[in-house]
């Protein structure tokens, strides 16, 4: 009789335990608009945008689009995951089409990892913890420091690498660092090295819907190249919106506040020759998005 009991609960267990209702890992590609902030070595405000922009295959497999607004505002990129495994591959659009592995989180202490920079080799696994209800693989790798902070490569569930995840991608020459990571523009992620190492601001990107819909709004960018000004008007509205104006190199080369209803001129004479960016900034989203070429 006892032996029938025990029996049946070691069954009961192997049908209830973790085996069977085990959860995937967070996922880092789904879950909306999914968009991360990043510093780019070549950018000396430290800011450029990466974001998931729709689906597509390669060779029987479902990869997620990454558009890049720095250098080439374009899909640079194609991004998959499995989240039982925690693992994520990029292939360029450009150059190699290799698949790349740059994320792993079913790795243990002591295990190595190709970091893909032939200057470092294999780094290996120091430690894996929780923070934050996200696990986190951090390696022996470190990529910056204070006085006070040590910053080590990590793998970080539910967001990616604190490399981003194209950092394999050799238009980059693996010096990136992540700043803060969006689902559907909500901030979900954000290192602490921002405030402390490199400036930049931390912005979601604008999915292809949003830039649409700030399209419709009753907010007009006109550049009077002639006069060497942009004219914004914000009818009817009472707040005060930050903009930035940013060259193809991705540097900010003029920054200020858009006052509420009425018509605001910038002043561009100083701006040299070539193609720029303007935009204004609500609630962490990039809107009322104008090119011009002066």
């Amino acid at each position: 009789m006892m032996l029938r009991i025990f029996c049946f609960l070691t069954s009961l267990y192997f049908l209830s335990g973790p085996g069977l209702y085990a959860q995937p890992y967070k996922s880092v590609l789904d879950g909306g608009h999914t968009s991360w902030s990043l510093r780019i070595a070549s950018i000396e405000t430290g800011n450029a945008t990466h974001s998931i922009v729709g689906d597509t295959v390669i060779d029987d497999k479902p990869y997620k689009l990454l558009f890049h607004d720095f250098p080439n505002h374009t899909v640079q990129g194609f991004l998959r995951e499995d989240m039982a495994t925690g693992k994520v591959w990029y292939r360029s659009a450009t150059g190699k089409s290799d698949e790349l592995l740059v994320m792993d989180l079913s790795l243990k202490q002591g295990d190595s990892f190709n970091i893909g920079n032939p200057a470092i080799g294999k780094i290996y696994v120091d430690s894996i913890y929780t923070q934050d209800s996200r696990k986190h693989i951090r390696f022996n790798y470190v990529y910056a420091q204070t006085e006070k902070n040590t910053f080590k490569f990590t793998f970080i569930e539910g967001v990616g690498t604190s490399y981003g995840l194209a950092y394999k991608d050799p238009l980059y020459n693996y010096n990136q660092y992540l700043f803060c990571a969006f689902k559907d523009h909500n901030k979900i992620y954000g290192t602490p090295f921002n405030s402390m190492l490199f400036s930049g601001d931390c912005y979601s990107t604008l999915s292809i819907a949003d830039v649409q819909k700030a399209a419709s709004k009753d907010i007009f960018v006109y550049p009077d190249i002639d006069r060497n000004i942009l004219r914004i008007t914000i009818p009817g509205n009472d707040k005060i919106y930050p903009y930035r104006v940013v060259n193809t190199a991705g540097q900010i080369v003029l920054k200020g506040n858009c006052l509420p209803s009425i018509q605001q001129d910038i002043d561009i004479a100083n701006l040299l020759p070539g193609t720029y960016l303007f935009y204004m900034v609500h609630n962490h989203k990039k809107i009322a998005i104008k090119r011009f070429a002066k």
